[in-house]
């Protein structure tokens, strides 16, 4: 198994957009190159490790549905945002809470909902979106020195894409290609 990063964001404009140009100071998307049967597995796994390394919490994890039940919700504030829109928000605040959270936010995205952990507790929407599900709107219009990132798990379990204001990050010794290589 492999592991590549590329500066191509699969979510960019479809599950999430930035309030402005300013995309922080790292960002990538996460994917694996193998030929394993279980490439579900590998996802899951690494993505879990990824935030064992990260070691940032709280980390609260947002949740966009069409469904007022998904498998974060038992737990998570609840709430409707707009027609066919509900909002999820739980809190993560140590790797006990992550182990027992992940599995269910991983199923949440490989069953099409817009799943992103954050260490930002409120993030706005864009309620105007016309795919259907509102859209998070990621903002690094804020100058802090707070560690800072956003990751937006792939529809169907596939990747994931990575959005910080700091450099220190698992993975940090795997380049960044780009998607125009």
């Amino acid at each position: 198994m492999e592991i590549s990063l590329n500066d191509f964001l699969v979510g960019d404009g479809f599950s999430y957009i930035f309030k402005s140009g300013k995309r922080g100071m790292i960002n990538f998307y996460f994917f694996i190159d193998s030929v394993e049967e279980d490439l579900t597995t590998g996802y899951s796994q690494s993505l879990k490790e990824f935030f064992k390394k990260l070691n940032k919490y709280p980390i609260y994890l947002h949740g966009i549905s069409g469904s007022k039940e998904i498998n974060i919700s038992k737990g998570a504030k609840t709430s409707k945002v707009a027609p066919r829109n509900y909002h999820h928000l739980v809190e993560i605040n140590n790797i006990e809470e992550l182990v027992n959270y992940f599995p269910k936010a991983y199923l949440d995205a490989f069953n099409n909902d817009s799943i992103l952990f954050s260490t930002e507790e409120t993030i706005e929407m864009d309620l105007t979106s016309d795919i259907g599900l509102a859209r998070f709107i990621l903002d690094y219009t804020k100058t802090t020195s707070k560690d800072r990132y956003y990751l937006w798990g792939g529809h169907d379990g596939i990747g994931f894409d990575f959005v910080s204001n700091f450099s220190d990050y698992p993975y940090n010794k795997v380049p960044i290609t780009s998607d125009e290589d």
